[in-house]
């Protein structure tokens, strides 16, 4: 599947952000940003992604600890695929075989 995306800065952002995600008819999101963007713009995001019936989950990461390091990456891997999925990708990278058991 290829999707062009636009880019657009200006005063409808956001607005533009939810009729795109209704016309491609989006209904999943994982928004990720620090403490200073989640303040700023973050959190009527989330509210207007919800408020369109939207399933919102929110990674809110340190201001001050914001790096692309190994950590931030797979916190941000594992919220968008859980845990199961990240077990699934490691025994496929080492190799090894994967089972699980539902609790």
């Amino acid at each position: 599947m290829q999707t062009n995306i636009s880019i657009y800065c200006g005063r409808e952002a956001l607005a533009r952000l939810i009729q795109y995600c209704q016309t491609e008819q989006f209904s999943r999101f994982l928004l990720v940003a620090d403490t200073n963007t989640y303040a700023a713009l973050g959190q009527r995001v989330q509210s207007a992604l919800e408020a369109i019936g939207g399933d919102v989950q929110t990674l809110v990461l340190d201001a001050t600890e914001v790096l692309a390091d190994e950590r931030r990456i797979f916190e941000v891997l594992f919220r968008a695929h859980g845990q199961q999925s990240l077990r699934k990708l490691g025994a496929q990278e080492w190799q090894v075989a994967f089972e699980t058991v539902p609790a």
